[in-house]
C-alpha cells in the first residue's frame, strides 16, 4: 500500500470519525472495510462500485432519493444558484452550439462548456459549486434543482402580497399565494429548533421526529 492509498484511508477514518461524534451514525452501524477492496490490484485506484457496505450504507438512486440529494447539495452550496434563461427557439429548432445562460445574484453567466447542463433549453434553477471568468462567466458543476429547496434551505423569505410573489434574499422570486410563504418559514423554524437540539444532545434520534417525515415527504411530492 503507497502512502496515497494510506492518506485516502487515514481521511475516510477521520471522516467516519467525525460523523459518529456528531451522533449522525453510530460503530454499530458500519462494518470495517478491508483495505484490498477498496483499490483496483496494484494500482491507486478506488474501487467504488465494488466497495464493501453493510444494508445500513445502501442508497438507491430512485426518483425520490435524488430529490433529497438534490435538496442536500442546495443546502450546502447556497447561495450559489442561478436563474436559467430560455427562449423557446421561433422556428422550432434549437441552437445547440449556444450555451445555456443563467443569471447570479451579481452577474450573468453561461453554464460551462463541458457540463452536461450546457443546452438544458429550459426555464428553472440551478445550484453551482463555482464560477470562473474566461472569455466570460462560466457556471461550474451545475446541478438542476426545483423551488422546494430554495424556499426550505436558501436565504430570507420575504412577502409580496399585492403581487403574490415569495421572495428569497430579494432576487429569488416565485410566484404564489403569500400563505405558501408563512409555511416555509414555519417549517424552517421547527427544522432550526430540532437541528439546535441535536447539536445539543448529539446521541438523540431524529429519524422519527414527524418534521423530518413531513420534509421528506414535501421534498419527494415535488419531484413526482
Amino acid at each position: 500500500m503507497n502512502i496515497q492509498q494510506i492518506a485516502l484511508q487515514n481521511a475516510a477514518k477521520d471522516l467516519q470519525r467525525l460523523i459518529r461524534s456528531c451522533g449522525l451514525v453510530t460503530s454499530s452501524d458500519r462494518k470495517p472495510i478491508n483495505p484490498d477492496s477498496v483499490f483496483l490490484p496494484g494500482t491507486d485506484i478506488l474501487k467504488i462500485s465494488h466497495m464493501e457496505v453493510s444494508p445500513f450504507e445502501k442508497f438507491p438512486l430512485n426518483q425520490d432519493n435524488i430529490a433529497l440529494i438534490k435538496a442536500v447539495v442546495t443546502a450546502g452550496l447556497y447561495p450559489n444558484v442561478a436563474r436559467l434563461r430560455y427562449e423557446p427557439p421561433i422556428d422550432g429548432e434549437r441552437d445547440f452550439s449556444i450555451l445555456t445562460q443563467a443569471d447570479t445574484s451579481r452577474e450573468f453567466a453561461c453554464l460551462h462548456p463541458g457540463s452536461v447542463n450546457r443546452n438544458l433549453g429550459t426555464y428553472g434553477w440551478v445550484t453551482f459549486i463555482e464560477k470562473v471568468k474566461q472569455s466570460r462567466v462560466f457556471l461550474r458543476d451545475s446541478t438542476l434543482i426545483s423551488p422546494y429547496p430554495i424556499l426550505l434551505f436558501g436565504g430570507d423569505i420575504s412577502v409580496q402580497h399585492r403581487e403574490q410573489l415569495i421572495c428569497v434574499d430579494d432576487w429569488i422570486k416565485f410566484q404564489a399565494p403569500a400563505k405558501t410563504a408563512v409555511i416555509f418559514k414555519e417549517l424552517r423554524v421547527l427544522l432550526d429548533s430540532l437541528l439546535s437540539r441535536k447539536l445539543a444532545d448529539p446521541t438523540m434520534s431524529i429519524q422519527g421526529e414527524k418534521i423530518i417525515q413531513d420534509l421528506l415527504g414535501l421534498l419527494q411530492s415535488e419531484g413526482r
